[in-house]
């Protein structure tokens, strides 16, 4: 707790708000459409309050953050109606899930590197936030977030909270949103 106001750091944007849910669905559909315009993000942006203002429970997701079940409903209810052309998977729900934390890294890893496609992933253990794999390399994970976020170390990061990590990504988490 800083003592004096010269080390005081200023509250930014999403220290006291928890949308990273929907930026992080915004950021994956430009990763599966790169020429959406900065504008018809806003539009969504909008829409997509509007939407969760009809929820109840708007100020706890705004300031607790939003969960798996209702971004996904959100999805389903206001971008695909503006961006009817990317589709949604959940790569990993039912029999496809991944046999051991190599061969979900290798499958994401993967599927980081499709052209027009955005990976959506929750990242829980040390942060608890939403946000987007750019690209996966040997030893790291490197985001496309909202909150200023680079890259996550391979090393530190498993797919299971019975694993012993800093970063858990759970499989049933993960969205693909892919642009034809």
């Amino acid at each position: 707790m800083p003592r004096t106001r010269e080390e005081m750091k200023p509250l930014l944007q999403g220290d006291l708000d928890g949308l990273c849910g929907l930026y992080a669905l915004i950021n994956a559909s430009r990763m599966a459409m790169p020429t959406l315009p900065k504008k018809k993000c806003q539009k969504v942006f909008y829409d997509s309050l509007r939407w969760l203002r009809a929820r109840r429970g708007m100020p706890a997701m705004l300031c607790q953050g939003i969960t798996h079940d209702i971004l996904v409903r959100l999805y389903n209810n206001v971008f695909q109606q503006h961006w009817p052309n990317i589709s949604k998977k959940h790569p990993f729900w039912g029999k496809a899930r991944p046999q051991n934390r190599d061969d979900f890294f290798q499958r994401m890893k993967e599927e980081a590197s499709r052209p027009n496609q955005g990976v959506f992933i929750s990242i829980g253990g040390t942060h608890d936030h939403w946000s987007v794999i750019r690209e996966i390399s040997d030893d790291r994970i490197y985001l496309f977030d909202s909150s200023g976020l680079k890259y996550l170390p391979r090393e530190r990061c498993g797919n299971s909270e019975e694993d012993n990590f800093c970063h858990i990504i759970k499989p049933g988490y993960v969205i693909l949103l892919s642009c034809e």
